[in-house]
């Protein structure tokens, strides 16, 4: 399976796509699309984890967004996770991922709802 990483920014947003396998191959990548700070405006950036092309069985998965999380910030706001699969849906409920990030699941039609429903 191919594994690969993307990064989008706009304005105060930086969109991390994971595609393939989220696993260890890709720690210096995800390290890196989140180790440069900083914003076209200078504001604080909202970090978002696309999971819609991941699969995120691995342990080495989980380690990777609590680095994140310990390296850009504690609050809930500052990092999203985003489009996820049933797959990756079940394995962050599992661990608890919820706690710690915004999870926004992707209705059907594009809407979005994060996880307390709104």
């Amino acid at each position: 399976m191919d594994t690969s990483l993307s990064v989008l920014q706009e304005n105060n947003q930086r969109r991390i796509k994971v595609n393939g396998l989220f696993d260890a191959q890709l720690r210096e990548q995800f390290e890196a699309a989140y180790a440069t700070s900083g914003s076209d405006t200078g504001a604080a950036l909202r970090y978002v984890v696309d999971l819609s092309m991941a699969d995120v069985n691995d342990i080495s998965a989980l380690g990777m967004l609590l680095m994140m999380h310990a390296s850009v910030g504690q609050g809930r706001q500052k990092i999203a996770i985003s489009r996820m699969n049933e797959k990756a849906k079940s394995w962050i409920m599992l661990n608890h991922v919820d706690d710690l990030f915004d999870v926004v699941y992707e209705c059907t039609g594009g809407d979005e709802k994060n996880d307390s429903g709104e």
